[in-house]
């Protein structure tokens, strides 16, 4: 984004909280704003100019990955210190994920400042995402498209977990990815009731329903998805729990594509479908959430939620039924709305793969 942009985005903040400077320490914000890719930097702003600051050990990178914003490079002083010298605000916005002990420097060092916490301000502008945002997310889906199909021809009874999501994460990244969205989730057998049940030492075996979640990082953008493998023939009652929430997730599709964009009511669609069936007590997450440079951003779709679905908005729908310690299963594709369309990023099918 151009610093003039970010200015004129910025100027109602400005007016509205009496601020004199804001600043924006979220590293996914940072990159958002600017394009830097590297490990520290912080954008500083006020009414007038917008500022990329940095150490010395990424001048060089900031110069030509910061287009348009001028690069201020910090030697022998902390941040803090050289705001104080520099602007001596009276009224600073600051982020809420900045750290503690940053905020405690900064009130040393600016200590007759105001300090207001600015909630979601860089967030909100992120959830409508670029053309060239989506082609990245697309691009990172289609890893992990491939990273499934590959993985289906290696999943077979005496491999563990952990060699399996071995696997996943090393064949994205010898195709382009940067690293795994999180930590890649193999859940075999009863652990499938498991809905964050990270790769083990657990051996797959014959019978075995395997619930596989994970994603990729491409040029900073994730992907998520979820699908289930069974090794062996599905019996009936997977095949009903599969069915109640194949039906959840289809119910949500439609409701989207009438036109529902309250994402509190489309959570309940989901929960309304597995409730039918007696079954929505084993649903205990949300439906879904945004995606882009972080794994889970806004829009949250779940029983709490106070948002909407918005044009260029990212998500997940991924209802699911978890039962303890017998099996679970959950089925996750990633959209996006475009000029009031639904689409979807992924290309295979939801239904249980027999192997």
């Amino acid at each position: 984004m151009e610093p003039t942009d970010f200015l004129a985005r910025i100027q109602e903040e400005f007016s509205r909280k009496r601020l004199d400077l804001i600043l924006i320490s979220k590293l996914e914000n940072v990159r958002y704003l600017t394009g830097f890719t590297g490990s520290s930097g912080f954008v500083v702003a006020t009414s007038n100019r917008a500022l990329f600051v940095t150490d010395p050990r990424y001048t060089e990178q900031a110069e030509r990955e910061c287009v348009g914003w001028e690069v201020v490079e910090l030697r022998g002083k902390r941040l803090s210190e050289w705001i104080a010298e520099e602007f001596s605000p009276k009224r600073v916005g600051v982020e809420e994920s900045l750290t503690l002990g940053d905020f405690n420097r900064l009130k040393k060092n600016v200590p007759l400042a105001e300090w207001e916490v600015l909630s979601g301000l860089i967030e909100g502008m992120r959830v409508s995402k670029s053309e060239r945002e989506i082609e990245l997310i697309r691009k990172a889906v289609e890893l992990a498209e491939d990273a499934y199909e590959y993985v289906l021809r290696l999943l077979k009874p005496g491999v563990s977990e952990r060699e399996v999501a071995l696997e996943i994460e090393l064949f994205m990244r010898r195709r382009g990815a940067s690293h795994v969205s999180f930590p890649v989730i193999v859940a075999s057998g009863a652990r499938s009731s498991l809905p964050h049940g990270v790769a083990s030492d657990k051996v797959i075996e014959t019978g075995d329903l395997v619930l596989l979640d994970f994603g990729c990082v491409y040029e900073g953008y994730c992907s998520d998805m979820t699908r289930v493998v069974k090794l062996g023939k599905v019996n009936e009652e997977e095949r009903k729990v599969w069915q109640v929430v194949y039906d959840a997730h289809q119910r949500v599709l439609d409701a989207i594509e009438k036109g529902e964009r309250d994402c509190r009511k489309l959570h309940l669609v989901a929960q309304d479908v597995m409730r039918e069936k007696g079954l929505d007590s084993y649903f205990g997450h949300g439906l879904g959430h945004g995606v882009g440079l972080e794994i889970h951003e806004r829009p949250s779709l779940s029983s709490l939620s106070e948002e909407t679905l918005v044009d260029g908005a990212v998500f997940t729908v991924e209802p699911g039924i978890y039962l303890p310690k017998r099996f679970g299963v959950r089925l996750e594709n990633m959209y996006w709305l475009s000029n009031g369309q639904l689409n979807c990023f992924n290309r295979s099918s939801l239904d249980i793969v027999e192997l």
